[in-house]
């Protein structure tokens, strides 16, 4: 009966701890698959990947972990389909009012390709 205890507080610990993301974390999972669904909405737009990637490492967000990638998979999936069928003319204005140089939400992570 002991070990039973034993392995299912230790079971317990370990499921926890791949969860523990605080809530600037997540916030930054949700706005990288935010500007990664923003590319594949907008065809005249880009990623800014240095931004992008000090915003990562400025939180501790690791892309190899498998939560990361599941958690930012999730938002880009919510995200193409809220945009499904809209304009993309209007898609690229929205999304580069948030994302874009001075965006509303997190300025300089969208760029106009040249």
């Amino acid at each position: 009966m002991r070990r039973l205890i034993i392995a299912a507080a230790l079971v317990t610990a370990w499921a926890g701890q791949g969860l523990a993301f605080s809530d600037k974390q997540m916030n930054v999972m949700s706005h990288v698959g935010q500007v990664l669904a923003a590319t594949k909405i907008c065809s005249k737009i880009e990623m800014s990947k240095g931004t992008v990637a000090m915003l990562l490492a400025g939180y501790g967000v690791d892309l190899g972990d498998p939560l990361v990638s599941g958690v930012i998979k999730s938002k880009i999936t919510d995200t193409v389909d809220a945009f499904a069928g809209k304009d993309e003319d209007a898609s690229c204005a929205a999304v580069m009012f948030l994302y874009g140089p001075g965006g509303a939400n997190v300025p300089d992570l969208l760029r106009w390709k040249n």
